[in-house]
């Protein structure tokens, strides 16, 4: 199959719409309220299974769920993605509900679609072997989406990828006027590149570049003395992160640059992490080998390779960041640094927890789970799942003999 190429990049932020819609269509689940309500039941699923943090609840969820306009335009964007994936047949599609007259909305509701003989054979793919489905998903999007190609390469060519980011907390101390902040936050995120991408960019340069940046976004937008170290910092690291796209010659922007970051996840290709220890911003690296010869090619890093090595930083990283008078710890930045190091995703480090619990691998320590929760971790985090006790988010080892 030949895709026409795209250079646009659609706002899909998560594969599990995108095979749930073909696997509905699968079932005969064909018409446009069917497919929304397919995407509708998919987004519960995300929110209260698969979010570490912040959940919209049940209630909420409940509530949206009886407005016939709730997802319509994301299962419009999810059918018109597999359309261009030439996994749906071609037809015009509404991305609001009419809200003329009611047999025009109707109609809308009704509307039928088609899966392609492609499409079909995705479908079956889904239902027998979901890894190899979204290995196929990859290959096709990298076909399709020119962005998509570029940045998969400057992943596979880079391995890291850090973008700095500054916080509230390196110039809480600062107490200054508007515009002399502005410079000074600047100037320091121009040091903070100096420091963690080294001598190649001309920071001086940089730094008028992100001043330039911050004050052209705080003009555009009406914003009170409380809330402008905020924004300011929120706008240098955006400003750092255009700035280093351009370095790795990535016609990008933010949002595309979010999208793009959660589909390589997702694909299982990359991840991603704040807050490493020394790495004092967003770290994106390479958790596979892809070969882009005529049919994409993937070799992750598997439990089997790293068992041993993950076995024995846990306990390390358990001691680094360990909550101090208490035997806990937050389980995500612990995974987070023992995926880094060991260049996996988070399902490897979920997978090897699980042999720990069952006791198919043997430790040299104690290990404890637990669901209390003490602080919510990103929206994008999600949770580590052990068996079917729920939500796993602190730890603790103990009659640990290591250094």
């Amino acid at each position: 199959m030949v895709l026409r190429e795209i250079k646009t990049i659609p706002t899909i932020h998560n594969m599990v719409y995108l095979i749930d819609v073909l696997k509905a269509m699968g079932c005969g689940k064909c018409s446009f309220e069917e497919i929304r309500q397919t995407v509708v039941n998919s987004r519960r699923r995300i929110e209260l299974r698969e979010r570490a943090g912040f959940s919209l609840g049940e209630r909420y969820l409940g509530s949206k769920e009886r407005e016939l306009s709730y997802m319509w335009n994301q299962s419009a964007k999810n059918l018109r993605e597999l359309m261009q994936l030439e996994l749906v047949k071609e037809r015009p599609l509404k991305y609001s509900l009419p809200t003329g007259e009611r047999a025009s909305a109707e109609t809308a509701r009704r509307e039928r679609y088609e899966l392609t003989e492609e499409g079909l054979r995705l479908v079956r793919l889904a239902e027998s072997n979901l890894d190899i489905a979204l290995d196929k998903f990859l290959d096709l999007m990298y076909k399709l989406h020119l962005r998509l190609r570029a940045f998969i390469t400057a992943t596979q060519k880079n391995e890291v990828l850090l973008f700095p980011e500054m916080t509230m907390e390196m110039n809480k101390e600062v107490s200054i006027e508007p515009k002399d902040y502005v410079k000074h936050i600047c100037k320091a995120a121009g040091e903070l590149l100096k420091d963690t991408i080294g001598s190649e960019l001309n920071i001086q340069e940089k730094t008028s570049y992100l001043e330039g940046y911050v004050l052209a976004r705080l003009r555009s937008s009406h914003i009170g003395k409380s809330k402008l170290a905020g924004v300011v910092i929120k706008s240098v690291n955006r400003g750092i992160k255009n700035l280093l796209l351009g370095e790795l010659k990535l016609d990008i922007d933010i949002p595309t640059f979010e999208v793009l970051t959660n589909w390589c996840k997702q694909f299982r290709i990359c991840n991603f992490a704040r807050g490493l220890p020394d790495m004092p911003g967003l770290t994106l690296y390479s958790t596979a080998n892809v070969e882009t010869n005529e049919t994409l090619v993937v070799k992750r890093r598997t439990k089997e390779i790293v068992l041993y090595s993950v076995i024995e930083d846990l306990p390390r990283f358990f001691r680094r960041f360990k909550t101090r008078g208490s035997p806990w710890a937050s389980i995500y930045p612990i995974r987070a640094a023992v995926c880094f190091k060991n260049r996996i995703d988070d399902r490897v480090f979920d997978e090897i927890i699980s042999d720990i619990v069952n006791n198919r691998v043997d430790i040299d320590y104690k290990l404890a789970l637990d669901a209390a929760t003490w602080a919510a971790p990103s929206r994008s985090t999600k949770p580590v799942l052990v068996n079917r006790r729920g939500k796993i988010n602190i730890i603790s080892i103990y009659e640990w003999k290591g250094g």
